[in-house]
């Protein structure tokens, strides 16, 4: 029932994206006008910057062209009005604060006039107040066909406090914080983005895996939460992220997606490194479709549960290539401890090399479709590991360890349990699984992935040499 919704509701986005009217259905997150990629200029007032600041009290279309040397575009509205900045080769560079601010107005669309180049910048951010180079505490939609540089040498590139929408343009983004932040959720298809944050994946030390025969952990897997010193995510939301299609090339010390509610990708061309999480959420993950290339992460993919039912994805991890955590009781996960996750996979093609376990569920693997090739580099890992069990009913299955078959649960893990890792939904009484649960010999570490000192051999990638310019 759940795939069925979620195709539902895919369908319902890519209609909506399609067809003009339909995007003002009061289901979709798109409406017809955050679709228009080109803005009525009739009635709109022509602005040419100068000075050090424009204040934009009213609501309208307002074509702006020009430099400010250190100064901004202020929003100060009505709280019913809609503002629309278009803008037409822009460059603002701000010191200290928003290049762009939005404190009052109902909705404001900053739109990037066809072929134009748009930069913005600033050097520091407030103490108390707009900690992005683009600030808005209203609803912010970024659509066009243009091309923008956010750069941001203190804070983030682009923050939202309300919802955040991109429909179209290229965005190619510096930050020492976040890229891009809609508190209450971010929803994007059509766009381009090249995202650089907190130096890239390489300026951060990744965590050695903390897992140990499946990577049981206390508290939240993550390498690093927003209580942490690092605070550089790439794509971040309090609430939800709902992605339609797009291309992301993300290079990021933090977890290059992240969530505090679900995420949910329909389709897109994607590029991933992160010193910690490719895509994270705190709630559940689901992927229609797309290509996924992770050559440099802490894990994968991390929701309570996963579901995917299409796409091409190679993953290389730190840790697990794809982990589903459940609901979490108490402080912490212990061994046997089922917490009713599930990983649904229903098709696609997926390509995981992991130093911790390739897919790992604190509840159940179910296997409806698709074609996964595993490779577990051992350590008491391994390439397809749950609670509760695993279902095959009709993927094809490679792995390097057998545990497609039931076999090697490392470390002896075979006999925590009854119920523990049968393959194909087989539960024997005794305890016992094909293989007799017997661990690896000490030593043996498949694939090379460990040293006997827990170390990883994995060296990052080099840097995205990807410029900061126009992405296409």
């Amino acid at each position: 029932m759940k795939n069925i919704l979620s195709a539902l509701v895919c369908l319902s986005l890519v209609v909506a994206l399609f067809c003009g009217a339909a995007g003002a259905e009061e289901n979709s997150p798109f409406t017809t006008r955050d679709l228009a990629q080109e803005a009525d200029l009739t009635d709109a007032e022509q602005i040419t910057l100068e000075g050090s600041s424009v204040t934009i009290d009213h609501g309208g279309v307002f074509l702006l062209s020009g430099i400010l040397q250190d100064g901004q575009i202020l929003v100060d509205a009505g709280g019913t009005d809609k503002v629309q900045l278009v803008l037409d080769s822009v460059s603002i560079h701000k010191e200290t604060g928003a290049a762009i601010e939005v404190r009052t107005a109902d909705k404001v669309f900053i739109t990037l006039a066809p072929g134009s180049e748009n930069m913005l910048s600033a050097n520091g951010i407030l103490e108390e107040g707009a900690d992005g180079v683009i600030y808005s505490k209203a609803d912010l939609t970024l659509n066009g066909s243009g091309a923008l540089t956010v750069t941001a040498q203190q804070g983030s590139g682009i923050v939202c406090k309300d919802t955040l929408v991109f429909t179209g343009g290229s965005y190619a983004i510096q930050a020492s914080c976040h890229g891009i932040t809609g508190k209450d959720a971010l929803n994007i298809c059509d766009s381009s983005f090249s995202i650089t944050t907190g130096g890239g994946s390489t300026a951060a030390q990744m965590k050695a895996s903390d897992s140990f025969g499946g990577g049981f952990r206390s508290g939240s897997s993550s390498t690093q939460s927003d209580e942490d010193d690092i605070k550089a995510k790439g794509l971040k939301s309090d609430g939800t992220i709902t992605v339609l299609s797009g291309s992301f090339s993300l290079d990021c010390a933090d977890d290059a997606v992240h969530a505090g509610g679900d995420v949910s990708i329909s389709d897109g061309a994607w590029t991933i490194r992160s010193a910690d999480d490719g895509i994270h959420a705190d709630g559940d993950v689901l992927i229609g479709g797309g290509s996924f290339e992770l050559p440099y992460c802490y894990e994968g993919i991390e929701g309570k549960n996963v579901t995917i039912d299409g796409g091409s994805f190679s993953i290389t991890s730190n840790d697990d290539g794809i982990n589903a955590t459940g609901e979490e009781t108490g402080n912490s996960f212990g061994p046997g401890m089922d917490t009713g996750a599930v990983i649904t996979v229903n098709g696609g093609e997926l390509t995981i090399v992991s130093d911790g376990d390739c897919i790992d569920s604190n509840g159940t693997i179910v296997l409806n479709g698709g074609k996964l090739n595993l490779t577990c580099n051992g350590n008491g890992n391994t390439a397809l590991d749950s609670e509760s069990g695993i279902t095959n009913n009709g993927a094809d299955v490679t792995t390097n360890d057998g545990s497609e078959n039931g076999g090697s649960f490392g470390m002896g893990r075979g006999q925590m349990g009854g119920d523990r890792g049968q393959f194909g939904g087989q539960f024997p009484q005794d305890g016992q699984f094909p293989g007799k649960g017997q661990g690896r010999p000490e030593g043996d570490f498949r694939g090379g992935g460990k040293q006997p000192d827990g170390t990883s051999q994995a060296t990052p990638p080099a840097a995205d040499t990807a410029s900061s310019q126009n992405v296409g």
